[in-house]
């Protein structure tokens, strides 16, 4: 019953979009994003929308209109607090 963040990558093969958006279902109170253009890790692959998206959630704040979070350029629907600065 705990709130969830659940991210997924446009691009992963091994648990793609689909999969994940379906195991929503099961998890209450969940927010359910993808993160465009990235493959398996998008960690690493994309580190500051994931980054972003994550410190946006964990501060309680809405990170914006499902299904995407995060665009890799010109992300207008993002909205992180600017008191995180992320390198």
């Amino acid at each position: 019953q705990q709130p969830t963040l659940l991210l997924a990558s446009a691009k992963d093969r091994l648990f793609p979009p689909r999969i994940a958006r379906a195991a929503c279902t099961y998890i209450p109170q969940v927010q359910f994003h993808v993160v465009p253009q990235t493959g398996h890790a998008a960690f690493l692959e994309n580190p500051l929308d994931f980054t972003n998206v994550v410190l946006a959630y964990l501060d309680g704040k809405p990170t914006a209109a499902p299904p995407v979070i995060a665009r890799s350029k010109g992300a207008d629907n993002l909205r992180i607090d600017t008191k995180y600065h992320v390198v």
